[in-house]
């Protein structure tokens, strides 16, 4: 065990809704890979409070996990949204590689308000979601603006080309979601060997973040939501008694016991306001593909 700190070499970057955590829990169990289940999207370099910290605190959460193991990983589907977390990525050097995992966006912007509808905290019609979307660029909170930017968040070209200005691009694997649901193991091996370990290893593959209804509202709420009460409890009192993977293993375990899976929500998607999607996404998705080199035909159908 190295006496040193353990900083994460390795970041799987977004987007959200992308079937990113089924792949952090499918390449964390190969044997060159460092990846705690526990501290899967802990926001360190988006939260302040936590970063202020230091990387010893971040370090301290893999210390019980890391075995010299080549890849340290660390994930939070935020940071390629935020400048300011890839900034600071960005001082911990030259050699720290990135996963990105796209979706078609519209696809993408529906599955998460019905995610977070499911769960209680999106209380709005999604045409009145979407619309009050730019309200929350100036006013809204760090956890509405993770949580709420439904649009934005499919703004891929745009968030790459920020992710540029900071990593040279062969530091960038970007992997779709349609691929990785159609060949999972070949997408794998594409990973592994971007990541320079054996490309031949097979995960099991579990399915993972499936959405579901709470069975209690205020409980969703208050591990998920942000309140007055859930901040005096975090930071005056867990955070001096407990480390940062055992908080979030906490915080999973309560999420999962008040949560049950069901598919009776209705989900229903005006026709005239997916077609505004579409159309909104075009030009975006026209930048991806020169960006990439991709062929995204298929994002483009209505």
């Amino acid at each position: 065990m190295t006496k040193e700190a353990i900083v994460p070499n390795t970041f799987l970057i977004g987007a959200q809704k992308s079937a990113t955590t089924s792949f952090y829990n499918w390449i964390a169990q190969h044997p060159d890979i460092c990846g705690p289940e526990s501290i899967k999207d802990v926001g360190f370099f988006l939260d302040d409070r936590l970063y202020n910290k230091g990387l010893s605190f971040l370090s301290k959460a893999y210390k019980s996990h890391y075995n010299q193991q080549k890849i340290i990983l660390h994930s939070n589907v935020n940071y390629i949204y935020f400048e300011e977390a890839l900034k600071k990525i960005h001082s911990l050097g030259s050699d720290t590689k990135f996963v990105l995992i796209l979706r078609n966006p519209v696809e993408r912007a529906i599955s998460a308000y019905y995610f977070f509808k499911q769960r209680g905290l999106e209380e709005r019609e999604m045409t009145q979601a979407f619309m009050e979307e730019e309200t929350l660029k100036d006013s809204g909170s760090l956890q509405e603006l993770c949580d709420f930017t439904y649009k934005e968040h499919g703004l891929y070209a745009k968030q790459i080309n920020q992710f540029y200005k900071y990593f040279d691009k062969d530091k960038l694997l970007v992997l779709f979601f349609e691929d990785l649901k159609n060949e999972p193991f070949k997408e794998l091996s594409k990973a592994f060997k971007f990541l320079g370990i054996d490309d031949s290893f097979k995960p099991n593959l579990n399915h993972e973040n499936k959405t579901g209804v709470p069975s209690s509202k205020v409980v969703q709420k208050l591990i998920h939501g942000e309140n007055r009460i859930k901040k005096a409890l975090v930071h005056n009192v867990l955070d001096m008694l407990v480390s940062l993977e055992t908080k979030n293993k906490i915080k999973k375990s309560i999420g999962e016991r008040f949560m049950k899976e069901s598919n009776s929500m209705k989900k229903d998607t005006p026709e005239n306001f997916k077609k505004e999607l579409y159309s909104y996404y075009m030009s975006e998705i026209e930048n991806l593909e020169e960006l990439l080199q991709r062929d995204l035909s298929e994002w483009k159908k209505y």
